[in-house]
Formats: structure tokens, sequence, C-alpha cells
């Protein structure tokens, strides 16, 4: 196992680690499974060129509602909002990325989206 150190402190350089891993791991292809946060950063820093859409039949919002236990770590500081698909800065319409879609398949009361990033 490698461990690839990319930025300093809490800040990783997203860009850098793409590289190091393309020019020195002859790696193509990654496929990247993270939340929102790390999906968002990835996007600004224009990493990501091909994306996966679940679009699910529940709705559950942003706000949380009172009626929602916070969880056993959330107690002290019981969070206001959800986490959602785009947790980072977000864009303007003048540089803000652009997806052509690819395909689309349905499983049960799912659908899933294909998309690849214009360019």
């Amino acid at each position: 196992m490698r461990i690839i150190i990319s930025g300093e402190g809490d800040f990783v350089d997203l860009a850098h680690a793409m590289r190091v891993l393309h020019q020195h791991h002859g790696i193509e292809r990654l496929l990247c499974e993270g939340g929102p946060t790390l999906y968002g950063y990835m996007s600004r820093a224009g990493l990501i060129d091909e994306k996966f859409i679940t679009i699910s039949p529940m709705e559950i919002g942003l706000f949380v509602p009172p009626e929602q236990e916070p969880a056993a770590s959330e107690k002290i500081n019981p969070p206001k909002e959800r986490p959602t698909t785009f947790m980072a800065p977000g864009f303007i319409k003048e540089n803000a990325p652009w997806w052509q879609w690819l395909s689309c398949r349905r499983v049960g009361d799912h659908q899933f989206n294909h998309y690849r990033r214009m360019r």
C-alpha cells in the first residue's frame, strides 16, 4: 500500500493528487466514492469527467425537522441542515459545468442517470 500526501495541513490539493495518480501510478480512470463535500471540491477543480445521479422517490428536504432526533454524536450541536448533493463553493452561470446526458435506467422506483462533462 502506498500513501500519497498532497497538500498541507487540513488542505488536500485534489488536482495534485490526481496528477500523481496519473503520472506516477498510471491511473487513467478513477472511481470516486465520496460524499457531497468531496464531490463539490472535485467539481470545482474540474476533476469530474463523468457522473452518475440516482433519483430516489423519497424527499427529505434540506432543513432538519424539529421532530428528528439527533444522532448521539450530534446531541451537543444538532445540525439544522442536511448535506445536499454539492457541498462546496458553487458556480456562477459563466463557469458552471454543463453535462451531456448519456443514459438512464430504472431499477424499481429509482432512476439511474449517467452524464459526461461537456468541454
